[in-house]
């Protein structure tokens, strides 16, 4: 895998408080760890479905052994923040996915092949105080 990360903006949301109101907000998000293959480049597209599915399934095994734990479907991501009313009477809460870059090598049809691949290892809650005018 590549040290390089792809940030993906998943979902927002408006969040608006009177002034002079603090709220705590409390959002979760289920992250589903999927392995994305290209399987577009150089023609790769053409591979047997069984063979994609080994491959595809090597490389979640590799991404899990790169992370030193075992990786799982999913899992629930949870924030819980206090908003001020004070400092802004309107929120954008974004979740933002984070995706791991990489690409596998394998052997098929007497020649090595390599396909690009992207792994979502996470899920982010960045808060930002809206201004008036934007």
């Amino acid at each position: 895998m590549d040290s390089e990360e792809e940030r993906i903006p998943a979902a927002t949301e408006a969040v608006h408080v009177p002034k002079g109101v603090k709220i705590r907000v409390k959002r979760s998000r289920v992250v589903e760890h999927t392995v994305e293959v290209d399987w577009t480049v150089g023609g790769e597209a053409s591979l047997e479905v069984g063979f994609k599915s080994i491959v595809s399934g090597s490389i979640r095994g590799e991404v899990s052994q790169q992370q030193g734990r075992t990786t799982t479907e999913s899992e629930t991501v949870e924030y819980e923040v206090e908003i001020d009313g004070d400092q802004s009477s309107s929120y954008s809460l974004r979740w933002t996915d984070i995706w791991c870059k990489g690409a596998a090598e394998f052997m098929h049809g007497g020649a090595i092949r390599r396909v690009p691949f992207r792994y979502r290892d996470r899920s982010e809650l960045e808060v930002l105080a809206v201004t008036s005018g934007s």
